[in-house]
């Protein structure tokens, strides 16, 4: 796999994020996919965040601190998922944060605010 990591430092409007703390973006009820990165990596919100910019129908992120207990059915620690086009907002046993995206789905960033994994150094 090739993993694309953005730079944090682009953003799609300047806006800032709004969180909503303790909180998942329900997958019961809303489309939800985990956002790869290369294996043993743990992303920050920031480049969560930057990543949800890259996709046009990415509406928000939910952020699981890396300490947290996994449940075997749906593993959590220290990853993050992006939601489709929407989020419901459920209360997060799991210490999660959703990071809604400014403008909502169908923005983005600039494809030059991006570098393959091998060349990125954590600006």
């Amino acid at each position: 796999d090739t993993f694309n990591i953005p730079d944090p430092g682009c953003s799609n409007t300047g806006e800032p994020w709004a969180e909503a703390a303790n909180s998942f973006c329900d997958p019961a009820i809303t489309a939800v996919e985990l956002i790869r990165w290369p294996p043993g990596y743990v992303p920050t919100p920031e480049e969560c965040q930057a990543r949800c910019d890259l996709e046009p129908d990415c509406f928000a992120v939910t952020v699981y601190p890396q300490d947290v207990v996994d449940d075997p059915a749906l593993p959590v620690s220290g990853r993050c998922y992006k939601s489709l086009l929407d989020c419901q907002v459920t209360p997060s046993a799991y210490s999660a944060t959703i990071y809604f995206k400014p403008g909502g789905a169908s923005t983005g960033i600039a494809p030059e605010c991006i570098c393959p994994v091998e060349e990125y150094d954590g600006r």
